[in-house]
């Protein structure tokens, strides 16, 4: 993704008790944030891609291997053979296989209000719907994958609609392709993060891709981060 390289301005309207309303001030608002989740996350972020690479490591890629001891045992004219033997690849997906094969059922219980039984059966049989139509076991695979392999993974819920003449939309679920570049509020106080006030969902592009899609913008922005 192509970062602005300029200083964030502290000290905007917005950025008190309220939210902010000016499109300029929004904007601000949303870089101080996406800073500070980015100066919280970064460092976990190296190590959650170098745990990846580790426990999907092999002869080939020589990711189980430090670069300078491998450039060594392989360059001299007596070169010494680098074996990759990943136990690791093993007993994360003993535990994947387990995860995923547990079954995934909503339960959905009228309780106070005007809640009854019916509409909690026709939101049980929605929820199903949007399982069904999300492909939701790949994708919780995925997840699992994530969390095992570098210790996070995130379930995205997007919406689309069902056709170019349709008001209506559809929910989808669907795994974030990149852990890393999900970032969530840093001050949360949930381990699972329900108490969020914010988060941001990017994907990375080359400055060329970034140039051809966005005109605009080019020459306009900092370095790739």
């Amino acid at each position: 993704m192509v970062m602005p390289a300029a200083p964030v301005p502290t000290g905007m309207k917005g950025s008190g008790d309220g939210p902010a309303t000016e499109d300029a001030d929004i904007i601000l608002e949303a870089l101080e944030r996406f800073h500070a989740c980015q100066e919280w996350q970064g460092v976990e972020d190296e190590r959650l891609r170098s745990d990846i690479k580790f426990a999907n490591g092999d002869a080939r890629n020589t990711w189980q291997w430090d670069h300078g001891a491998y450039n060594r045992r392989t360059n001299g004219d007596d070169s010494i053979p680098c074996l990759t033997i990943n136990n690791t690849r093993v007993h994360n997906d003993m535990v994947i296989n387990d995860m995923t094969k547990s079954n995934f059922e909503p339960k959905v219980r009228p309780v106070g209000g005007k809640a009854s039984y019916k509409s909690a059966e026709m939101m049980e049989t929605l929820i199903r719907r949007t399982l069904g139509i999300s492909n939701f076991s790949a994708h919780r695979r995925t997840v699992a994958e994530h969390q095992v392999d570098g210790g996070i993974g995130y379930m995205l819920l997007e919406t689309e609609w069902v056709s170019h003449r349709s008001m209506d939309q559809d929910v989808f679920l669907r795994a974030a392709v990149d852990p890393t570049g999900v970032y969530l509020d840093p001050w949360i106080k949930e381990p699972d993060g329900r108490d969020a006030k914010f988060g941001f969902v990017f994907d990375k592009k080359s400055r060329r891709e970034f140039n051809r899609r966005y005109p605009k913008w080019k020459n306009r922005v900092g370095d790739l981060c």
